[in-house]
Protein backbone atom coordinates (compact mmCIF):
# COMPACT_ATOMS: atom_id res chain seq x y z
CA UNK A 1 0.00 0.00 0.00
CA UNK A 2 1.60 3.27 -1.19
CA UNK A 3 1.45 6.17 1.26
CA UNK A 4 0.86 9.71 0.17
CA UNK A 5 3.78 12.52 1.34
CA UNK A 6 2.29 15.32 2.15
CA UNK A 7 4.69 18.57 2.50
CA UNK A 8 4.11 21.34 4.87
CA UNK A 9 4.38 23.76 1.23
CA UNK A 10 1.19 21.91 0.84
CA UNK A 11 -0.35 21.94 3.52
CA UNK A 12 0.11 25.89 4.07
CA UNK A 13 -0.06 26.09 0.85
CA UNK A 14 -4.36 25.08 1.33
CA UNK A 15 -4.63 26.51 4.66
CA UNK A 16 -3.44 29.72 3.26
CA UNK A 17 -5.57 30.10 0.18
CA UNK A 18 -8.90 29.14 2.36
CA UNK A 19 -7.79 31.54 5.15
CA UNK A 20 -7.45 34.18 2.74
CA UNK A 21 -10.38 33.62 0.98
CA UNK A 22 -12.50 33.80 4.42
CA UNK A 23 -10.70 36.51 5.79
CA UNK A 24 -11.10 39.01 2.49
CA UNK A 25 -14.88 37.53 2.29
CA UNK A 26 -15.38 38.86 5.62
CA UNK A 27 -13.38 42.01 5.30
CA UNK A 28 -15.59 42.92 2.70
CA UNK A 29 -18.51 42.38 4.45
CA UNK A 30 -17.58 44.46 7.31
CA UNK A 31 -16.69 47.39 4.62
CA UNK A 32 -20.20 46.95 2.60
CA UNK A 33 -21.85 46.87 5.87
CA UNK A 34 -20.28 49.91 7.46
CA UNK A 35 -18.60 47.51 10.54
CA UNK A 36 -15.07 48.65 9.40
CA UNK A 37 -14.70 50.68 12.21
CA UNK A 38 -16.01 48.38 14.85
CA UNK A 39 -13.40 47.29 16.77
CA UNK A 40 -14.06 43.58 17.07
CA UNK A 41 -14.51 43.18 13.52
CA UNK A 42 -10.31 43.40 13.39
CA UNK A 43 -10.40 41.11 16.37
CA UNK A 44 -12.61 38.55 14.42
CA UNK A 45 -10.73 38.06 11.65
CA UNK A 46 -7.59 37.91 13.69
CA UNK A 47 -9.09 35.27 15.41
CA UNK A 48 -9.56 33.42 12.07
CA UNK A 49 -6.54 33.48 11.43
CA UNK A 50 -5.09 32.49 14.55
CA UNK A 51 -7.79 28.99 14.82
CA UNK A 52 -6.37 28.72 10.45
CA UNK A 53 -2.51 28.47 12.19
CA UNK A 54 -3.58 25.79 14.77
CA UNK A 55 -5.56 23.97 12.54
CA UNK A 56 -3.06 23.49 9.73
CA UNK A 57 -0.50 22.53 12.63
CA UNK A 58 -2.98 20.26 13.76
CA UNK A 59 -3.14 18.73 10.71
CA UNK A 60 -0.22 18.41 9.52
CA UNK A 61 0.65 16.55 13.01
CA UNK A 62 -1.72 14.21 12.25
CA UNK A 63 -0.24 13.20 9.31
CA UNK A 64 3.48 13.11 10.67
CA UNK A 65 3.04 11.99 14.40
CA UNK A 66 6.47 10.72 14.34
CA UNK A 67 8.49 13.34 11.98
CA UNK A 68 7.31 16.54 12.21
CA UNK A 69 9.46 18.79 14.17
CA UNK A 70 9.16 22.36 15.92
CA UNK A 71 10.88 23.92 13.10
CA UNK A 72 8.44 22.30 10.49
CA UNK A 73 5.13 23.37 12.53
CA UNK A 74 6.46 27.28 12.93
CA UNK A 75 7.36 26.94 9.29
CA UNK A 76 4.00 26.16 8.33
CA UNK A 77 2.39 28.90 10.46
CA UNK A 78 4.97 31.54 9.49
CA UNK A 79 3.95 30.55 5.74
CA UNK A 80 0.21 30.80 6.35
CA UNK A 81 0.53 34.30 7.95
CA UNK A 82 2.93 35.85 5.67
CA UNK A 83 0.32 34.91 3.11
CA UNK A 84 -2.67 35.98 4.42
CA UNK A 85 -1.71 39.06 6.01
CA UNK A 86 -0.25 40.14 2.82
CA UNK A 87 -3.59 39.24 0.70
CA UNK A 88 -5.74 40.90 3.31
CA UNK A 89 -3.43 43.77 3.55
CA UNK A 90 -3.69 44.28 -0.68
CA UNK A 91 -7.47 44.04 -0.39
CA UNK A 92 -7.70 46.41 2.17
CA UNK A 93 -5.67 49.23 0.64
CA UNK A 94 -7.92 49.12 -2.57
CA UNK A 95 -11.35 48.97 -0.13
CA UNK A 96 -9.52 51.68 1.69
CA UNK A 97 -9.24 53.57 -2.03
CA UNK A 98 -12.49 52.49 -3.53
CA UNK A 99 -13.94 54.42 -0.14
CA UNK A 100 -11.75 57.38 -0.73
CA UNK A 101 -13.28 57.74 -4.19
CA UNK A 102 -16.56 57.85 -3.09
CA UNK A 103 -16.80 59.05 0.21
CA UNK A 104 -20.54 59.50 -0.03
CA UNK A 105 -21.17 55.88 0.01
CA UNK A 106 -22.58 54.84 2.86
CA UNK A 107 -22.90 51.03 1.56
CA UNK A 108 -19.17 50.83 1.34
CA UNK A 109 -18.45 52.59 4.82
CA UNK A 110 -19.20 56.50 3.98
CA UNK A 111 -21.25 57.05 6.66
CA UNK A 112 -18.98 59.31 8.56
CA UNK A 113 -19.64 62.56 9.11
CA UNK A 114 -17.14 65.80 8.58
CA UNK A 115 -15.26 65.14 11.41
CA UNK A 116 -14.02 61.57 10.69
CA UNK A 117 -16.17 60.16 13.70
CA UNK A 118 -18.30 56.85 12.64
CA UNK A 119 -21.65 56.05 13.99
CA UNK A 120 -20.11 53.90 16.34
CA UNK A 121 -17.63 57.11 17.90
CA UNK A 122 -14.66 55.65 16.95
CA UNK A 123 -12.53 58.38 15.42
CA UNK A 124 -11.28 57.47 11.64
CA UNK A 125 -9.01 59.88 10.46
CA UNK A 126 -10.28 60.56 6.49
CA UNK A 127 -6.85 59.61 5.09
CA UNK A 128 -5.45 56.94 7.29
CA UNK A 129 -3.31 55.01 4.78
CA UNK A 130 -1.01 54.08 7.28
CA UNK A 131 -3.30 53.17 10.28
CA UNK A 132 -5.06 50.78 7.79
CA UNK A 133 -1.35 49.15 6.84
CA UNK A 134 -0.20 49.06 10.25
CA UNK A 135 -3.43 47.70 11.54
CA UNK A 136 -4.06 45.04 9.06
CA UNK A 137 -0.51 44.03 8.33
CA UNK A 138 1.28 44.24 11.97
CA UNK A 139 -2.17 43.14 13.73
CA UNK A 140 -2.05 40.21 11.25
CA UNK A 141 1.57 39.42 11.72
CA UNK A 142 1.52 39.06 15.55
CA UNK A 143 -1.26 37.54 15.77
CA UNK A 144 -0.09 34.47 13.52
CA UNK A 145 3.50 34.54 14.95
CA UNK A 146 2.34 33.77 17.93
CA UNK A 147 0.03 31.61 16.21
CA UNK A 148 2.54 29.53 14.85
CA UNK A 149 4.91 29.50 18.36
CA UNK A 150 1.75 28.58 20.40
CA UNK A 151 0.88 25.72 17.44
CA UNK A 152 4.42 24.58 17.36
CA UNK A 153 5.45 23.98 21.16
CA UNK A 154 2.23 22.55 22.06
CA UNK A 155 1.63 20.28 19.23
CA UNK A 156 4.99 18.72 19.43
CA UNK A 157 5.42 18.88 23.36
CA UNK A 158 7.37 15.73 22.88
CA UNK A 159 10.89 16.85 22.13
CA UNK A 160 12.36 13.35 21.70
CA UNK A 161 13.31 11.95 18.13
CA UNK A 162 11.29 8.32 16.99
CA UNK A 163 14.79 6.74 16.24
CA UNK A 164 13.89 4.41 20.02
CA UNK A 165 15.42 1.41 20.17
Amino acid sequence: MATTQHHPVKIGLAYSIGLSVISVILTIIFYVTSAKTVLWTGYFVNLVLFLGVLFAQAQYMRQHPEGASVKELFGIGIRITLIVTVVLTIVSIILHFVIQANPGNAAMGGANDSMGNSPQGVDMPRNSGIFLISNVFFSNGIVGLLAALMGAMYFKRNQKTADHD
